[in-house]
Parts: C-alpha cells; structure tokens; sequence
C-alpha cells in the first residue's frame, strides 16, 4: 500500500488509537485484523472495506485522519498501519500479498473483479521490539490519563523519527 504518510512525531489521536487496536488484535488474535474494525476509505483502500448489511462497502473515507497539527483527509487507518510499519512499530503479512501491493483506489487484477474470498484478504500484524514498547507505554498513559489519545508522545519519539530519517524526509519535501 502506498499513500501519503505522517510521521511519527506528528501522530495524534487516529494513529495511537489504531495502535492500542493492532496491538488487541496481536495479543488476542494471532495478529489478525478484523477489516470492519478499520477507519476504511473506499475510494482508496476498496478492497479492505468491511461490506455492510446489504453487502455494500462500509466508507469511512469521509473521516480525516485526526494528527498532532490537524487533519489530513483521505488518509484512514490503512494509511496509518503502513504509517507504523515505516516507524518500525510492525510488521505486516497479507493472505495474498499479490492484493496488498495495488495502487491505491484500484480494485486489483482482472481476475479479482467479480468477488475476492474473504480469506484472501485477511492480514496479519506484528509487533515489533520498538512496537511493543511503544504500546506498553501507550497502555500505561491510557491507564493514567484516560481516553486522551491525542496527546500521547513515546519517550523516544523524537529520536526515533530522526533516526527512521522521516523528519529529514518531511523536511525536504
């Protein structure tokens, strides 16, 4: 997946929040994400999005990821999986690896046009070393602050986006 990118320093309330979540699902779950559980866009990630009632995608596209200097909009919580996998926070593995890497909005390879199996679209989580500290500190800011996501910075936050090189990025762009 590709798209537009946030770096570690600027994350707020959509990427902790979708944090503590992957962090559920790698604990409870072996990894797996639940799709209905994800802020989807459909005009970006349409083949992640859970189908609602009537079999039609549910769209969450029209909720801008909320981040420490504002919103950004058509960044939804997939952006902010690949967000965390370029922090170093985890690691992803798809069902079909093959549907992971189109380009965003598409609908994928021909043969996928009709209908995709469910079990081709499942993806697994991981958390990484750094991952894992950062949710245990996360779990223990929650833990005393309560639901304030928003404000939550890791201890390390700051050395950890220089040396991921995302802030020279930001800063070149």
């Amino acid at each position: 997946m590709t798209g537009p990118r946030i770096s570690l320093s600027r994350w707020g309330r959509d990427h902790w929040s979708t944090l503590a979540y992957l962090e559920t699902r790698a604990v409870d779950q072996g990894g797996v994400i639940k799709n209905a559980h994800m802020r989807t866009s459909v005009k970006r990630h349409p083949l992640f999005a859970a189908r609602g009632g009537l079999g039609s995608p549910t769209d969450s596209g029209k909720y801008p990821t909320s981040y420490r200097d504002g919103e950004m909009p058509e960044h939804d919580d997939w952006d902010c999986l690949n967000d965390m996998v370029e922090a170093g926070l985890l690691s992803v593995k798809p069902a079909n690896p093959e549907l992971w890497e189109i380009p965003v909005g598409s609908r994928g390879p021909i043969k996928y046009r009709r209908s995709i199996p469910t079990k081709e679209l499942k993806v697994t989580v991981k958390l990484t070393e750094l991952g894992q500290r950062v949710a245990g500190e996360l779990r223990a800011y929650k833990q005393e602050k309560g639901s304030r996501f928003a404000e939550f910075v890791p201890s390390f936050a700051a050395a950890l986006a220089v040396a991921n090189g995302m802030e020279k990025a930001e800063a070149g762009a």
